[in-house]
């Protein structure tokens, strides 16, 4: 109901979702001979949920609506690069969002191609910041006293906003300053935003060009270790005597790799640089 009608409706929980997906795991023990032992296994998850109805405004227009699209889902507008000089501003699409745009700045796809960029150029996403896809891999092997145990983790299907608050807020990601569009030098990266009028950058949450991929394969945790025999163990006086080295984050294999793209998906925008951590140990009885 609009506001201009002064009429305000109660509040009602008439929207409809639809949640529907997989899961499976498997884990098989290798027939070996002797001493040496090993199993593997595989885990997978997918799930989708789906808005079937929500009230919208029957004006909108069907690439704007929630309806078949994720819970959680929004409009954006499309980045198709970054205005490269003032001629090609001027010769572009009129911007009619209450912004100026200068060299450096995002360039917004003209979808319905009216010459004009507004809100009806925006599109909705078919993603957000929950993974649909899961999976792991796990490795573990005995021989003679050693064993090994490996675990990969995975994602797919997610998508993030991560992008700078502003130039004047807080402090710059090193990688995105550097290669910055400047006055003096347009690059594949807008001019940082924070000035005192108001240009297409200054929102990156309603565009694309900050819309990053979070999928990732990545070598979760390590370890191989080694238990030494009984005979030693008695004469040191110990028992379980084993020495083991294990690492976590040991590689990480993604599109967006200068930020953990796992933080992405939690902190929506304010990801933190991948953490690797190796140990060392020993472990026993007395």
């Amino acid at each position: 109901m609009p506001a201009y009608t002064g009429l305000i409706l109660p509040v009602e929980n008439i929207g409809v979702v639809e949640n529907k997906g997989i899961e499976g795991q498997v884990l098989y023990r290798i027939p070996t001979a002797g001493t040496l032992q090993i199993s593997a296994g595989a885990n997978f998850t997918y799930a989708r949920n789906k808005v079937i109805f929500v009230d919208e405004p029957e004006s909108i227009p069907a690439y704007q609506r929630q309806v078949g699209e994720p819970i959680n889902s929004q409009n954006m507008y499309i980045a198709v690069g970054i205005f490269q000089s003032q001629d090609e501003i001027e010769k572009y699409a009129a911007y009619n969002l209450g912004q100026i745009a200068r060299p450096g700045d995002v360039k917004f796809k003209d979808i319905n191609g009216d010459n004009v960029i507004n809100f009806l150029d925006q599109v909705r996403t078919d993603l957000n910041n929950t993974p649909e896809i899961m999976y792991g891999f796990t490795f573990n092997g005995q021989w003679k006293g050693f064993d090994l145990s490996i675990l990969f983790q995975g994602q797919a299907r997610s998508r993030v906003f991560f992008y700078p608050e502003s130039a004047t807020i807080i402090n710059y990601y090193k990688f995105l300053y550097d290669g910055r569009s400047t006055p003096d030098k347009i690059t594949d990266i807008p001019s940082p935003a924070g000035d005192n009028y108001s240009r297409p950058q200054n929102n990156p949450n309603t565009y694309s060009f900050y819309w990053r991929n979070t999928a990732f394969l990545r070598l979760k945790n390590m370890e191989i270790g080694y238990t030494f025999p009984k005979l030693i163990q008695d004469r040191l006086k110990m028992k379980n005597l084993r020495v083991y080295a294990n690492g976590t984050n040991l590689l990480t294999f993604a599109k967006f790799s200068d930020i953990d793209p796992e933080s992405l998906n939690s902190t929506n925008g304010r990801g933190y640089p991948i953490l690797r951590t190796i140990n060392f140990g020993l472990s026993t009885t007395f």
